[in-house]
């Protein structure tokens, strides 16, 4: 299924997120080649607030905590032909907690849930694997984001202190630093 991922176009956007995650995972000497990418396209996805979202409960709300997701994980286990929504769930509510604890780790450690988001985004990230592993779909990245998951998150908390400010005062970041601003 990782396959079947939008691929990020080489955007501006592309860009500067691909160089802030390269420079900040070199300096801490985190991630691989394509744990790096999938970060870079993670953090380019969920930009966009219905990306962040899109996960629905059966009123056609969108999902806004990881808890949410988990009830819809486990309804989607029940859902006949609902292993490719549970994979999808699984993946999202690990991608969530990734970049909530990662982007927004002042507003998760606030209210206290940086350490239920360091639990739980990995083990959506296992069951993503196992889930893929049992359907014969070729090894994605999931098993090394669970193992990796404390260190990206760290990473991405590091990007956003050290060169978000940066790219903002460059003016690359205008938009999504106001975003981001009304998290924390």
């Amino acid at each position: 299924m990782f396959s079947e991922f939008e691929e990020v176009p080489k955007s501006s956007l592309g860009r500067l997120f691909g160089d802030l995650v390269q420079r900040s995972f070199d300096d801490l000497q985190v991630g691989n080649p394509q744990l790096r990418g999938y970060v870079r396209d993670l953090l380019c996805r969920f930009v966009r607030t219905d990306a962040l979202f899109r996960i629905k409960d059966p009123g056609g709300r969108g999902i806004e905590t990881v808890v949410e997701l988990l009830i819809e994980g486990d309804r989607a286990k029940t859902m006949e032909d609902g292993v490719s929504y549970t994979i999808d769930v699984q993946r999202h509510t690990g991608d969530y907690a990734l970049f909530m604890s990662g982007i927004f780790r002042a507003y998760v450690e606030r209210y206290g849930y940086l350490d239920f988001y360091l639990e739980t985004g990995p083990r959506a990230y296992r069951a993503t694997a196992g889930l893929e592993r049992g359907l014969g779909f070729r090894p994605g990245p999931y098993e090394i984001l669970a193992r990796e998951f404390e260190h990206l998150s760290g990473a991405i908390d590091y990007m956003k202190k050290v060169y978000f400010g940066v790219a903002t005062m460059q003016g690359d970041l205008k938009e999504i630093a106001r975003r981001f601003s009304l998290w924390n």
